[in-house]
């Protein structure tokens, strides 16, 4: 649980762009996938393709909306100096709890420890409204990431022994 979520992003942008700018410049566009939203100072961005080192972004300072119409965040255009850092973000657009910590736990390599399925039915009995909505968009401690989550849901985990996969039951 050392690891961060989301995973540090090890790119940044190569020159500077201003408010209006759609085609963003990274040092390393492999990182980046068609609809990511990524963060630039405080700027969320959602990526419509990528070409090469090139990111080119949907409307600049739009807003991001789940599935359902709730509105997650809403951030400005601005400019941005060469060499900030361009983070790829974690959307929670009306994600359930238990996909939210099964994605934690892949992301930090944890894939092996989960049970997704046994997860979703203990969440989903105590409270199948476990939906989450936001971003995660600093990079965090996965450990603190998971207790804050855990704490807000009052469910516990722990790792089964006999198993080694990683039990939730809510409290």
């Amino acid at each position: 649980f050392s690891q961060q979520f989301p995973i540090p992003t090890e790119s940044q942008l190569t020159s500077n762009i201003d408010a209006s700018t759609t085609t963003i410049p990274v040092t390393d566009g492999s990182l980046y996938s068609a609809n990511d939203v990524v963060i630039i100072d405080k700027e969320l961005i959602k990526i419509q393709s990528i070409a090469g080192n090139v990111l080119t972004s949907f409307t600049r300072g739009a807003t991001l909306v789940a599935s359902d119409s709730v509105q997650i965040s809403q951030t400005e255009a601005s400019t941005h100096k060469d060499e900030s850092t361009v983070q790829i973000c974690y959307v929670m657009s009306k994600r359930f709890l238990a996909d939210v910590l099964a994605d934690v736990f892949i992301a930090v390599g944890l894939s092996a420890y989960t049970n997704l399925s046994q997860w979703t039915a203990e969440i989903t009995e105590w409270n199948s409204n476990a939906f989450l909505y936001g971003v995660f968009h600093e990079p965090e401690d996965a450990d603190k990431i998971i207790n804050k989550l855990l704490t807000n849901y009052m469910v516990d985990l722990w790792l089964d022994q006999a198993t080694q996969l990683v039990i939730v039951n809510a409290v």
